[in-house]
């Protein structure tokens, strides 16, 4: 009887044991799967936030280099007259 109930409770471990790392890969899956869809999505709002604003973006930079140029004239042509 003993030896039956050793048995039985090898078997349930092993049960036990196979469930546990049958539920941790699927949460490991699950948790990959958002990840990538995640970083599918921000990848397409990026792109498409770019695709919009870009002539924006252009305007704003290259008036932001010709103040930085400007500013840059300036400075060595103050240092031409030392």
């Amino acid at each position: 009887m003993e030896k039956v109930l050793l048995i039985v409770a090898i078997i349930a471990a092993a049960a036990a044991a196979v469930v546990v790392v049958v539920v941790v890969v699927v949460v490991v899956v699950v948790v990959v799967v958002v990840e990538v869809v995640v970083v599918v999505v921000v990848v397409v709002v990026v792109t498409a936030a770019v695709v919009v604003f870009s002539p924006p973006i252009k305007i704003s930079l290259a008036l932001f280099n010709k103040e930085i140029s400007s500013t840059l004239f300036f400075e060595n042509s103050s240092y031409a007259f030392l």
